[in-house]
């Protein structure tokens, strides 16, 4: 298991761009709980990664957590990858998001068509 770097405090410009980092990645997370093609959960899961990482309160709280420490040692994994592997997973990541959502869609059309078609028949 890597060693976790000890905490060090984080300047308040760093903090003022890491909570508009997080409120855009909240909002993406809530959108994405309405809409299905967006990974609503996923967005939600780094908005509490950053806060964490800024907030000793909201370390404290989740930092014991069981589901949360395992969602940080995969994020320290990802960190392990060169940045020609984190693009590649970031570009199949995508790509699964996308055929996800077509799947959904046909879905959507699908049913759709029948009850028109149960409507007309």
């Amino acid at each position: 298991m890597p060693k976790t770097r000890s905490r060090q405090p984080v300047s308040w410009f760093a903090k003022a761009f890491y909570l508009v980092v997080i409120g855009g990645l909240v909002v993406l997370g809530v959108i994405g709980l309405v809409l299905p093609i967006i990974p609503g959960l996923v967005f939600l899961g780094l908005a509490l990664l950053l806060l964490a990482r800024v907030s000793t309160r909201v370390h404290a709280l989740v930092g014991g957590q069981s589901w949360f420490r395992r969602l940080r040692r995969s994020w320290q994994r990802l960190t392990l990858l060169n940045p020609a592997d984190r693009a590649r997973l970031a570009f199949w990541y995508c790509v699964q998001s996308i055929v996800s959502a077509a799947n959904t869609v046909v879905r959507f059309v699908d049913r759709g068509v029948r009850r028109l078609q149960g409507r007309s028949g």
